[in-house]
This record gives C-alpha cells, sequence and structure tokens, in this order.
C-alpha cells in the first residue's frame, strides 16, 4: 500500500507489479510483466469498490522469432516477425452484496498476438476488449 486513508484498514493507493520469465526452447512467451495501481474507497459512499489501472507486456521468444525471420528467409517474404503484446487496462469493482462483485473493465491492446498477421495477409490492428466480469464468494 502506498498511501492509507487515515483511518482505515485498507482504503487507499496500493500498486503491484510482476515478472516472470521462461526457456525460449518450449514456450511462445519468453518474459511477461504487469503492473498497476488500484485504490480503494474512491467514493464515500460506496467505500469497498476499487478503480485501477494497469499495464502489460508479453515478449514473443527468441526461438519463435528466430522460426519467423526463417520463414520470411526461405519464402514467405511477407511474414513479419513476431515481437511482442502491450496491454493497457481500466477497472472499476463494485462491490454489490457482501459475496458478490462486478467488475466492467476496458483494455487496450498494442500488436495483437505479437503483430502476427490475420487469416487474409493484413497486420492484426490494435484492439479495444471490453469486459465484465462477476464473482461470487459463500
Amino acid at each position: 500500500m502506498l498511501y492509507r486513508v487515515p483511518g482505515s484498514e485498507d482504503q487507499g493507493l496500493s500498486a503491484f507489479v510482476r515478472a516472470g520469465g521462461a526457456p525460449n526452447d518450449r514456450n511462445l512467451i519468453n518474459f511477461y510483466a504487469d503492473g498497476g495501481f488500484i485504490y480503494k474507497g474512491l467514493l464515500t459512499r460506496r467505500p469497498n469498490d476499487k478503480i485501477g489501472v494497469a499495464a502489460a507486456y508479453a515478449r514473443v521468444g527468441d526461438n519463435a522469432r528466430g522460426l519467423d525471420s526463417d520463414i520470411g528467409f526461405f519464402g514467405n517474404f511477407f511474414c513479419p516477425v513476431r515481437s511482442g503484446e502491450t496491454m493497457i487496462e481500466m477497472i472499476y469493482q463494485a462491490q454489490l452484496a457482501p459475496w458478490w462483485t462486478l467488475q466492467p473493465e476496458m483494455q487496450y491492446i498494442i500488436r495483437p498476438g505479437g503483430g502476427v498477421l490475420n487469416n487474409d495477409g493484413r497486420f492484426r490492428p490494435n484492439a479495444w476488449v471490453i469486459a465484465v466480469r462477476s464473482a461470487l464468494s459463500f
């Protein structure tokens, strides 16, 4: 927690960061990192609601990138070399009942699939994702 609202135990601004790696020879993604900020209790009438912003990056591994380069060199000159995918996200998590949360979110994906082509041969454009999650806890 970076900032705690005076007189509260869990309201305020929190941050998170996570990173991991995996061997190139058996994984498409060899590096992943994400991080963000969450504020709990922004609205006084809704003390358990959370609002957040986050970003994530997934890097395509060297072996998969090498395969893309070989495909481009030995025949399909229009085959791109995949690089990585970046995601930016905003969420609002509403505590509707002690056992129920509803979380609308909006994401912007930069280079979906790491820069892979669509089936029709065109580059895959950046994409918006709008979703709603719900969780029930008993």
